[in-house]
Formats: C-alpha cells, structure tokens, sequence
C-alpha cells in the first residue's frame, strides 16, 4: 500500500470504553476543548490520525480526516459533552490489532500515560510504516477457496471470512461455547446466512465489521429489525469491541445464561 505523506500532517486522539463505540464505529474523533485552537483546529482534509485506547495502551489506526477539525459542543453526549473538538474521518487502514505501548515509544517518546496530540512528519509517518509491516508480519494464514467459503481458517476447523470474526471464533473455542458459523435460518421463500448460532442458548451472534458504510448500515438495520420481529436473542460486535472481546462478550453472553468453564 502506497501513501502521498508529502502534505500531510499525523496526529493522535485519545478514547476510553465509553466514547471508543462513537469513535471506531462511526469514524468521529474527538477530543477536549483546550486543545481545538491548538490542535484540532489545525487538522485539514486528507491528515492522518490514530488513536490511543486508554484502557489497553495500545495504538490503533490508521483513519484519514475528512474535513477539517471542528468544535461541536454536542459531540459525544455520552460523555457530557466533553469532547467538543472534534474530526469527522475514514479508515485508511482497518486494522483490528494495534501497537502496543512499548512499539509506539520506540517511534514517539513521551512522558507520562498519554502520547502527544500532533507528531512530527517523521513520527507519523514511521507510524503508519509499522502498521504496514505489522500486517505483513502477522498476515493471517489464508487458502485458495471458493467465493462461498471464508479464508481464515479458525482453531475449530471453522473458515471465517474476517479477522474479527476469526478473534470470535477462536473465543468461543477456547470458552468451550458450541456455536455455528454462517448458520441458515429461513426468511419466506430463502435462506440466509447468520454469523455465528449458540444452539445451547439460542442466541446468534452479528459482527458489524464494516459499520459505517451506508449501505452495510442499511443492510444491519434490516437484520436488526428481522431478530426483533422475530423475537431471537441477538448479540451484536463491532470492530472496537474483539480489541478487548473477554472483557465485552462475557457480560453480554451472560445476559441470556451462558455459562463459562
């Protein structure tokens, strides 16, 4: 993957569990007000941006700033409007795994829990450098299968089609969670495929992996309305969430009486 870095700046926004749904969901950073005239402010069309998870102390990326920075004091309401400036983005590079801490020091040095808001060009750039190498380096082993059959091939013999569905897979293996993959359920005159069935519990699981696209939400709020209407036990993922999937699913597992061994 190539990059124009010429006229490009880096910059690194901070999240927590609470506002990490907004951000990796909806491609909506944001940050505090004393740092929009300093900071925000500067960021243009087309600059590259990272975030910092707090709780993991890892580095994710890598998202492109698709407008300029903005301050919107009704920006993450959940948060009581802490973080009014703020930078609509897309994903340059969807990666579900980030650098951890020790890596992002090796390139930026800081002092202290949280790494600075603006980089250098030097930084940023060897920044998304090692994000590229990393997906080399830990590419996922992939077979030459049909259309119809996922490309990676889970502990449990499953072929999944997507790293996070892989992570989810692999977890129910492990927690001894018997569970389905793509199980068919009838619609009408159809069948169509869901992402994983505990037939245990009868609970289906759905991993939004692209959530943010229109026309895949469209596709999520049709499915979504479908379980409700049909009365079905759903759990939903999203890309945020298999960066620290124990700590998400167990609870909502737990909901519906799952029991772990």
């Amino acid at each position: 993957m190539k990059h124009d870095y010429k006229f490009t700046s880096h910059y690194i926004f901070k999240c927590d569990r609470v506002t990490g749904g907004r951000v990796f969901h909806e491609n909506l950073l944001g940050a505090p007000a004393a740092v929009f005239k300093e900071v925000v402010s500067k960021i243009q069309e087309g600059d590259y941006l990272f975030v910092w998870l707090i709780e993991e102390r890892k580095l994710y990326g890598i998202w492109k700033a698709k407008s300029r920075g903005q301050y919107n004091p009704y920006a993450f309401p959940e948060s009581g409007g802490k973080f009014p400036s703020v930078v609509c983005c897309s994903r340059a590079l969807n990666l579900e795994k980030g650098l951890d801490e020790t890596t992002v020091r090796s390139i930026v040095a800081f002092d202290g829990s949280y790494p600075p808001y603006r980089l250098s060009y030097e930084h940023g750039q060897r920044l998304i450098q090692e994000f590229e190498s990393t997906t080399k380096i830990t590419s996922l082993p992939q077979i030459d299968r049909s259309p119809e059959i996922g490309k990676y091939l889970a502990e449990d013999g499953h072929f999944v089609r997507s790293h996070g569905e892989l992570i989810i897979d692999n977890w129910l293996f492990r927690n001894n969670i018997l569970h389905a993959y793509e199980y068919r359920i009838q619609k009408e005159m159809a069948f169509i495929k869901r992402d994983f069935y505990l037939a245990r519990y009868e609970i289906f699981i759905e991993y939004w992996g692209m959530i943010g696209n229109a026309s895949y939400n469209k596709i999520r709020e049709e499915k979504i309305n479908f379980y409700h209407n049909a009365g079905f036990k759903l759990v939903e993922l999203f890309p945020v969430d298999v960066t620290m999937l124990s700590e998400v699913i167990r609870p909502k597992l737990a909901v519906y009486g799952v029991k772990f061994y």
